[in-house]
């Protein structure tokens, strides 16, 4: 019934009852909303897409596992959309499966990052933002001698040069909250 009313479905699983009890509790409520997903009836027509369901989870690295891959990769065709929640992407760094699941995630179509990340996500994020080309302009000019005879010269020469669209440092010391986008 959620699926159909296009409801949002948050994954809060108590982490105040202990660690075990927590992600027991997230991880069968993950697994059961991802089989009722797969076996919700997708419209006859291609062009037409199933009515969009949200799902939040915080502190996603807890409950960190296979089904993140399938719910990234294959539930957007249902309809489903996923936000993970997380402290910072090191979370993500205990295990081979983790460092494989945060390379997905942070591969998705929308990243929202907060101010101050550590240094590795700087860089990530400011990677991640793209190229842009900038037209550098740089002017020149030389004097001569009044005696010399020559008049003074000037030259101007543009340049293309290609940097991120965010650096490092924008996304370090933004503001809380800042939103940012940039069209490509």
């Amino acid at each position: 019934e959620i699926l159909e009313n296009g409801e949002v479905v948050v994954c809060n699983y108590g982490l105040k009852l202990g660690d075990s009890t927590a992600s027991s509790f997230g991880l069968t409520f993950q697994l059961s909303l991802n089989q009722s997903v797969v076996r919700r009836k997708l419209p006859e027509s291609k062009a037409l897409t199933p009515t969009p369901v949200w799902e939040y989870i915080d502190e996603s690295p807890i409950l960190a596992g296979p089904w993140m891959e399938r719910t990234v990769t294959l539930l957007r065709k249902y309809g489903v959309g996923a936000v993970f929640a997380m402290q910072t992407l090191d979370q993500m760094e205990k295990t081979d499966t983790l460092k494989y699941l945060k390379n997905l995630l942070v591969g998705v179509g929308t990243v929202i990052a907060f101010n101050r990340a550590n240094l590795a996500e700087m860089k990530l994020f400011s990677d991640l933002s793209g190229m842009k080309e900038e037209m550098e302009r740089m002017e020149t000019s030389s004097r001569n001698s009044i005696i010399d005879g020559n008049e003074n010269s000037y030259s101007e020469r543009v340049s293309k040069s290609k940097e991120n669209v965010f650096s490092a440092s924008d996304i370090r010391y933004a503001d809380f909250l800042e939103v940012r986008s940039e069209e490509h």
